[in-house]
């Protein structure tokens, strides 16, 4: 049975004030997610922590080659060496120490935590009520045991910085590396994974 990559939104959903930012110009010309949301990650500081499993360097392309992809699709993003400057926790490691982070990596391939969110409003897109949020903290847990290939560990971690940058849901086509099953050895961005999420900044 092929397990799902997975972004769980509203882990531990907390509203940051009674204040909030409306996007008021955000006119969306494409959607193809199959979650009627979308956000945006306005720190998109990363601090990444490899536990146990990859080696230094593995863990070091994969992440790289995550941000570049992304960064070409014009959502950049920056490392930072504290845990207290970023909004992005980027983990590795085996399953077992992953799951003191968070025990629901048990259940998927990966996983991309939304832990602080704020709804930010809502737009339209072909007659669909979208709603709009701004990720505030965001965990990545990234395991180790999952493919033979350096690819695959590319697409997952593109994938999960994806998620992490506001690309929520999945798509629905499979050439995509934002598609929700596990197991493509894709590492770079379509342009369908580009322009869903470069709308939003």
């Amino acid at each position: 049975m092929c397990k799902k990559i997975c972004i769980i939104l509203g882990v531990l959903i907390m509203l940051l004030g009674s204040t909030q930012t409306v996007y008021a110009s955000v006119s969306l010309n494409c959607f193809y997610s199959d979650q009627n949301i979308i956000a945006k990650n306005s720190g998109r500081n990363i601090y990444s922590l490899l536990y146990d499993g990859f080696s230094a360097s593995d863990f070091s392309d994969y992440r790289s080659n995550a941000r570049t992809q992304w960064s070409n699709a014009g959502v950049s993003s920056s490392y930072v060496s504290r845990l207290y400057d970023s909004n992005i926790e980027l983990y590795g490691g085996k399953e077992s120490t992953l799951s003191q982070i968070d025990a629901d990596i048990e259940s998927y391939w990966a996983l991309t935590i939304n832990v602080v969110n704020s709804k930010t409003g809502t737009t339209t897109y072909q007659g669909k009520t979208i709603s709009l949020y701004e990720l505030n903290r965001v965990q990545v847990l990234c395991p180790t045991h999952l493919f033979t290939s350096p690819n695959g560990y590319k697409n997952m971690f593109t994938h999960e910085l994806g998620h992490s940058l506001g690309w929520i849901g999945h798509s629905s086509d499979s050439d995509d590396v934002m598609y929700g099953t596990a197991g493509s050895s894709r590492n770079t961005l379509t342009t369908r994974d580009k322009d869903h999420l470069k709308q939003m900044y």
